[in-house]
């Protein structure tokens, strides 16, 4: 198998939060027409995309997200990399994870469910118990800046990380201006998130290993 491009290494691990404000008291959101499509940029030419969708039943919250990256130049694809997960929450905490890759052939998951003792996870990098309150690495859930440990959602490692909010900023989504809290994400990795007044994801910006700059945009709900 071939080797990633360095910039996306962190594009794979998309392991961002920590610790901004007091446990528990930011409330997770997500857009009214249940489902958020990113287009994914490096250094503004596309890269490929992250949607997510929100379904809430019986049973609790399901949000199913398809990542999918094709990186090509002179329309030869050079690096592929794919994945689905599918998450449950129920009374604001992960009950259940599975996660499919295909990072360019090399094809692995895992699995994580929560247990009366907390989440036992079923990981490449990771096969243990993890605690009860613990997230996944992902986007949607502003709660994500509370914690200082996540687990990373592609091989099950569990991650610690910090967090600090920078402020409120204007930032352009699909096509508007909006008001934002923007928090910045230090330590295993570093990244900048947004999330509007509803608490809901609008960016990301990050700089890869090979110093590119790695955006998500939010785009319009699919008609």
């Amino acid at each position: 198998m071939r080797s990633a491009p360095l910039f996306l290494l962190a594009l794979m691990i998309p392991s961002f939060a920590g610790l901004a404000k007091a446990a528990d008291s930011l409330t997770p959101a997500y857009p009214a027409s249940g489902a958020s499509h990113f287009t994914l940029l490096r250094n503004g030419s596309s890269l490929g995309s992250y949607d997510l969708r929100f379904e809430s039943r019986e049973d609790g919250l399901h949000v199913v997200t398809r990542v999918d990256v094709n990186y090509s130049l002179a329309f030869i694809t050079l690096y592929r990399f794919e994945q689905d997960r599918n998450e449950l929450w129920r009374d604001g905490r992960l009950a259940s994870l599975e996660t499919r890759t295909n990072d360019d052939g090399d094809r692995f998951a895992l699995t994580a469910w929560a247990t009366a003792d907390g989440v036992q996870v079923n990981g490449r990098e990771f096969d243990g118990l993890a605690p009860a309150n613990i997230m996944p690495t992902g986007f949607w859930d502003i709660r994500t800046v509370e914690r200082t440990q996540l687990l990373n959602s592609e091989d099950g490692d569990l991650l610690n990380v910090t967090a600090e909010r920078v402020g409120e900023e204007t930032v352009e989504v699909m096509g508007e201006a909006v008001r934002a809290t923007h928090y910045r994400i230090t330590g295993d990795t570093e990244k900048d998130l947004w999330y509007d007044k509803n608490g809901v994801w609008v960016a990301l910006r990050m700089t890869a290993s090979d110093g590119s700059t790695i955006e998500y945009r939010l785009l319009p709900p699919a008609r």
